[in-house]
């Protein structure tokens, strides 16, 4: 089990939740 999609997921919610800034 390794969490790299999830960790990829995470990473690329959390800079497109940044850049959105909502």
């Amino acid at each position: 089990s390794i969490p790299t999609v999830y960790y990829l997921w995470e990473f690329a919610f959390l800079k497109e939740k940044k850049k959105k800034k909502k």
